[in-house]
């Protein structure tokens, strides 16, 4: 979804859309039309690298046995846990 608006952007400023007309025929907001194509200026590339994020606390199993812990005992907060 986000990539194929963020190309419709690029489509339409190549097509002599302004930033104005194509927030309005996409309904999205300005900003958002002036950063993808502010974007797109810089790096050339319309979509975004992907990045690390924060590194995981827990592993899938713990996740599942805290899942299925708090369903069974509604009474068990995640301080119960730690």
């Amino acid at each position: 979804m986000k990539i194929e608006k963020h190309s419709a952007i690029c489509t339409l400023r190549g097509q002599g859309y302004s930033s104005v007309q194509i927030s309005k025929k996409l309904i999205c907001l300005k900003t958002f039309v002036f950063n993808v194509l502010k974007k797109k200026e810089e790096t050339r590339l319309i979509i975004n690298k992907q990045r690390s994020g924060r590194k995981r606390v827990t592993s899938a199993s713990e996740d599942t046995f805290i899942t299925l812990t708090s369903k069974r005992n509604k009474l068990f907060t995640s301080v119960n846990f730690t």
